[in-house]
């Protein structure tokens, strides 16, 4: 299946997110065995439901979004800068890019900078497994 206008992660995109080490119950949505996306209840992200290898975690635009902090650096100075499909922390104080993604896809850029924050210790421990 081939979207013009994606409402969340591939599978492909997916897989490296859990990868990456992000919990699978911090998906919003997710592909049943037929590649169908649906809505999980907010309270209840699907923990039990990703045991079952059939479901399989996809997260939406606005949750990827959610999940990255808006800033990095305590002074507030780094933030978090969305121009589609390019996604950057930018350094107010220095007035230039700290770190930024040129994918054409958003989704891509999303899990890259999530990979990146991972890597630096920017992204929030209560999104991650403890031993990815």
């Amino acid at each position: 299946m081939n979207l013009k206008n994606p409402i969340s992660t591939t599978r492909e995109q997916s897989e490296r997110l859990l990868a990456l080490g992000v919990k699978p119950e911090t998906a919003d949505l997710c592909y049943n065995c037929y590649f169908v996306s649906i809505p999980l209840d907010v309270n209840h992200r699907g923990a039990n439901l990703f045991k079952d290898k059939k479901f399989i975690p996809s997260w939406s635009l606005a949750r990827l979004l959610e999940m990255m902090p808006q800033y990095i650096d305590e002074r507030e100075e780094v933030l978090l800068m969305i121009e589609p499909p390019i996604i950057s922390y930018y350094d107010t104080r220095y007035k230039g890019q700290q770190h930024f993604t040129t994918n054409p896809n958003i989704f891509d850029n999303c899990v890259a900078m999530i990979g990146w924050l991972i890597k630096k210790g920017y992204f929030k421990k209560e999104y991650l497994i403890e031993n990815p």
